[in-house]
């Protein structure tokens, strides 16, 4: 068999198609957001119950800001678990599908075996990597997509995060007079 010896080096870059998704299960993080009742409290605390003028409308203003930066954080981070839980599930699943084509590609070059030798046999085995790396491939470009759109979503919840924080410190800024 003129393909017997080189059964691993044929399956290489499968291997390396594979080693792109990672290995292992992606760790989430257990927070889940800004607990509710800090961005309750935040938002209907009355300040003008225990002051008035210029102290009221300061401390009035850095409640705003507070709650302002409070609800920036918590989008951000509802927003980031997301797109982290997509990038994991994009991970897992390019990973499976990426195992599922090597586990055919073997499987029809183990029962091309007996004729790898042949010409016909060999127009087989190039036939059986070409599809199969075609598909890896398509499974890859689909993954390396999906992060990129991960990658944008980031992009955006960032700065969506600054605007936020600074709506805040806009709306403090005219209450004093600023």
């Amino acid at each position: 068999l003129a393909l017997a010896g080189m059964g691993s080096g044929l399956m290489a870059p499968f291997t390396q198609i594979l080693d792109q998704f990672g290995s292992g299960e992606p760790a989430m993080p257990s927070s889940s957001g800004m607990p509710a009742d800090v961005l309750r409290r935040l938002s209907s605390t009355d300040p003008s119950s225990g002051m008035s003028g210029l102290p009221e409308q300061a401390y009035g203003a850095d409640l705003n800001t507070q709650a302002s930066q409070a609800a920036a954080m918590d989008k951000l981070e509802g927003t980031l678990r997301t797109a982290l839980e997509d990038s994991s599930a994009n991970a897992t699943l390019g990973r499976d599908k990426i195992k599922q084509i090597i586990d055919q590609v073997k499987s029809t070059l183990q029962m091309l075996g007996p004729v790898a030798a042949l010409p016909g046999g060999q127009i087989a085995v190039l036939s059986t990597l070409t599809s199969g790396l075609s598909a890896a491939g398509a499974v890859l470009t689909d993954g390396v997509g999906k992060d990129t759109l991960n990658a944008s979503t980031v992009k955006t919840m960032s700065a969506d995060y600054v605007k936020g924080i600074t709506a805040g410190d806009r709306s403090a800024g005219s209450q004093t007079g600023g």
